[in-house]
Order: structure tokens, then C-alpha cells, then sequence
């Protein structure tokens, strides 16, 4: 799952599966392992719903604690 977090958060897909907006001013935080990523309203839970919801899959938030709502208003 690391590898899949690292690669959602770090912009390398140029845009492709990750708009590079979805995730501007949010820092993400695996609460699974020791992992984060990102500056800005911190979104905590646990990596798998981290990365779903990282590539736009709304269903996993309720998973997840802090700014949801902010990751919910993007595309």
C-alpha cells in the first residue's frame, strides 16, 4: 500500500488518474502505517481508503476523519 500512496500523492501520473487539484492544500495520513504525504487540512484513515479516495472513489469517505469534506467538493 505504500507503494500505491506514494504514487497517488507524488504527481508522477501527470494528471492521468489524478487530477493534480484533488489533492492541493490536503496532507494525508495513513493511520495503518507510519506514512503521510502533503501540506495543508490533514485527512487521516487507513491506507486503502486513503488511495481509493485519492484516485476519486467518494465511497471510502466515511472512512476517513478530518477534512473529508474539502476531498469531497473536488473532482
Amino acid at each position: 500500500m505504500r507503494i500505491a500512496l506514494d504514487f497517488a500523492t507524488s504527481g508522477k501520473d501527470h494528471g492521468t488518474f489524478i487530477p493534480r487539484a484533488r489533492l492541493k492544500g490536503l496532507r494525508l495520513v495513513a493511520t495503518d502505517q507510519d506514512w503521510s504525504a502533503g501540506d495543508g487540512d490533514e485527512i487521516r484513515g487507513a491506507s486503502l481508503p486513503l488511495v481509493l479516495a485519492a484516485l476519486g472513489r467518494k465511497v471510502v469517505l466515511p472512512e476517513l476523519a478530518g477534512a473529508v469534506s474539502a476531498l469531497q467538493a473536488r473532482p
